[in-house]
């Protein structure tokens, strides 16, 4: 197993590693946050708090990060960490996964990048646009991955329009200029593993490039969710193993969207939860709560189903494959007080009863919470 250290942890790109990276058995996964109170500390389940890219002795406290829980290979989140990690990698015990530094500097100079999108279109028989020109169909993004050989494994274009992300087709004349823009930038510069660049395509024609970025980006979990984990091969291969892009081929749509994550501070060993309506919602398993419950039982805490239920209990677990998931059942009558049936002191509950949750809250002081809630007890740290 592979320790592998994502900085910093917090951007999207970072978080999206720790989708891509976070169940593989082949590496324990390590955040480092750049801020206070960087998300990441929600994300990652070894979170090694925050150190500002800017900070004056940042790579000596790298250094000392690496060496102090073995690091085998930083993965760089961010442009700024890119950088700083691939001009001092001589100086770290461990592999920066990325391209060369000079490919780094190249990427981040507009006024280059410009002169390069306008040499690329001559090499290519395509016809420069005016880079103040305003007339544009789309805006793609095109994703590539580029192995220790140089050679171009990957490359496929996507595009939003409003809050859906759209593949191109491969075929199409724009998908086929794109993938030749690909190709030469990929003669053009030295990659190494993820990178992309944008393009502006305007309609009456060819596309420009109007930025490229030598690292990850977070748009790689369309194609991670297609079959195509570009975070693991990427460090298959810098371990040396054969790597083979195989993508599913079922259509899949995508939409973005903000999500928030939550962390409860309250401790607690037990957690009481009703039946009907909150873990049975229309006649099927509330899914949201089913994983909670599990992440309760591998984290060593008692879950409690404590249920009013007017049919024959055992069937109705038995019917939605429910019955081996409580360490207690308890079955009232409907007069019945739920909080006298409570003994544990350190406990949650959780019901979609309002008068339920008031009578739990009034008499035994512990945190109460209804059916669509349950999300800020998830854990989703890896």
């Amino acid at each position: 197993m592979k320790n592998v250290l994502i900085y910093p942890c917090g951007t999207a790109e970072g978080l999206e590693l720790n989708r891509a990276l976070g169940q593989m058995i082949h590496y324990r996964l390590y955040g480092l946050g750049d801020r206070e109170g960087d998300p990441g500390e929600l994300a990652y389940l070894r979170y090694e708090g925050f150190l500002a890219v800017e900070d004056a002795k940042a790579l000596e406290k790298l250094e000392e990060i690496v060496d102090r829980l073995s690091i085998d290979y930083i993965y760089p989140a961010d442009p700024e960490a890119q950088r700083l990690l691939m001009a001092n990698k001589s100086k770290l015990r461990a592999t920066v996964v990325g391209s060369p530094h000079d490919t780094l500097v190249l990427c981040g100079d507009k006024r280059k990048v410009d002169a390069l999108s306008v040499q690329l279109a001559a090499s290519l028989d395509q016809t420069p646009v005016d880079p103040g020109s305003k007339k544009v169909e789309a805006e793609y993004e095109v994703l590539a991955f580029t192995d220790l050989q140089g050679r171009l494994r990957f490359s496929r274009a996507l595009r939003s329009e409003d809050s859906s992300i759209l593949e191109c087709d491969g075929e199409s004349p724009v998908g086929r200029q794109l993938s030749d823009l690909a190709e030469a930038l990929n003669r053009q510069l030295a990659f190494e593993g993820a990178w992309s660049f944008r393009v502006s395509h305007p309609v009456s024609a060819n596309a420009r490039i109007t930025g490229i970025e030598s690292g990850y980006s977070a748009r790689f979990a369309y194609y991670r969710n297609k079959g195509i984990n570009i975070a693991t091969l990427s460090l298959f291969d810098r371990m040396g193993h054969q790597i083979e892009f195989r993508e599913q081929q079922p259509g899949l749509r995508a939409m973005e969207y903000t999500q928030l994550r939550y962390r409860l501070e309250y401790e607690y060993d037990h957690v009481y939860i009703d039946l009907d309506d909150t873990l049975i919602v229309n006649g099927a398993v509330n899914p949201m709560l089913a994983a909670f419950i599990y992440q309760c039982r591998n984290k060593g805490k008692s879950v409690h189903l404590i249920t009013k239920h007017r049919d024959v209990l055992h069937d109705t677990l038995e019917r939605y494959r429910l019955l081996a998931l409580f360490d207690q059942i308890v079955w009232l009558k409907s007069l019945d007080q739920k909080c006298l049936h409570m003994k544990n002191k350190r406990a949650i509950f959780i019901d979609d009863s309002f008068s339920e949750r008031k009578q739990v809250s009034e008499r035994l002081g512990i945190p109460v919470f209804e059916v669509s809630a349950v999300e800020c007890l998830l854990d989703w740290r890896q």
